[in-house]
């Protein structure tokens, strides 16, 4: 798949993740999705991209709740939006694995608190 030819469309996504979304759209081709997915995917990545910069956001801020709070705040339909969900979820796991950011948010003291209690509760 030749995505150079998509670079203009997709400008605010391969502005803020560069290389790594050639590496995503590469994953993306080795395991078989048609170029229709991957043109859904570079759009989905874009808009959250331009929310991002609207923002002042740098592409190292995503994590996986703030991904999903901006395409909540896109007004997609409901089919649309529940795919976008998955789409940005795939992605933020992808540059989390790269070290580009994390997966899920830092938790909070509090939260901490209450998932190492909810742990130590299931391990009883």
């Amino acid at each position: 798949m030749t995505i150079n030819r998509y670079r203009y469309f997709y400008a605010c996504a391969f502005d803020m993740y560069g290389d790594h979304l050639f590496a995503f759209v590469d994953r993306m081709a080795e395991l078989d999705h048609a170029e229709s997915t991957v043109k859904l995917y570079l759009s989905c990545i874009n808009d959250v991209a331009k929310a991002m910069a609207t923002a002042g956001n740098a592409g190292c801020d995503l994590d996986e709740k703030r991904a999903l709070e901006l395409v909540a705040a896109m007004g997609w339909i409901k089919s649309r939006e529940t795919y976008a969900r998955f789409m940005m979820k795939r992605f933020v796991g992808f540059l989390a694995e790269r070290g580009v950011t994390r997966e899920r948010p830092v938790l909070s003291p509090k939260e901490a608190a209450r998932l190492e209690l909810r742990s130590a509760a299931l391990t009883h």
